[in-house]
């Protein structure tokens, strides 16, 4: 959970609403200038990992039934 699969999917959720506001004007959407607060990213992703995380450690079958170990 910490590295590899839910960090990446989260910087990917991240960089691809970037993407989609950059491109809304073809959809008759103003945004203005669209830019990217790295740190808050970054932190979006820490969130969403610990949220994880904390789930799994109320729910320990699941990280035995998938072999996973908690750091």
């Amino acid at each position: 959970m910490n590295v590899g699969c839910t960090p990446t999917k989260t910087m990917v959720a991240s960089a691809r609403m970037a993407y989609q506001a950059r491109r809304s004007d073809e959809y008759g959407i103003g945004t203005g200038d669209v830019t990217v607060d790295m740190p808050a990213v970054i932190e979006r992703k820490a969130q969403v990992v610990s949220s994880f995380r904390h789930g799994s450690e109320k729910k320990p079958y699941l990280c035995s039934w998938n072999r996973a170990d908690i750091w």
